[in-house]
């Protein structure tokens, strides 16, 4: 399976600078260990072929509607994953999400260049995960 990001240019610069800001973070001391989220609204990469990928695992619960993120898709920082790693490698340090129609649920979408266990994503929108 390729990467999410390949042949999509515009995506993997979101993604690219995403890890840039998460170097700066780290680097500055502003991320203490596994601290805090970074999430980056990616909805405009993605093409016909992007929407069209499964989603990894079952959609998870946002813990209340959102209709204004409807169909958003997000670049996140995994859960207990560290800025300077996610600057590293983004994609085994994060995922890109994508939005529900329902808009009060997200899936993951599965990157070729990650393991096949892909970690959970952070909660983006700081709100209680219910399942």
């Amino acid at each position: 399976m390729k990467s999410v990001l390949e042949e999509r240019k515009g995506l993997a610069k979101a993604v690219a600078q995403a890890a840039e800001v998460a170097g700066m973070l780290w680097q500055k001391g502003w991320a203490e260990r596994n601290g805090g989220n970074l999430t980056v609204n990616v909805t405009e990469f993605a093409d016909s072929r992007t929407r069209a990928l499964p989603a990894l695992g079952e959609p998870m619960s946002i813990g209340m509607t959102l209709p204004h993120l409807k169909d958003c898709w997000f670049y996140c920082k995994g859960t207990n994953m560290r800025m300077r790693d996610l600057a590293r490698e983004p994609m085994a340090n994060g995922n890109i999400i994508r939005i529900r129609p329902d808009c009060a649920s997200y899936e993951i979408v599965p990157d070729g260049m990650t393991d096949a266990a892909m970690k959970e994503v952070q909660d983006v929108f700081h709100l209680p995960k219910t399942r």
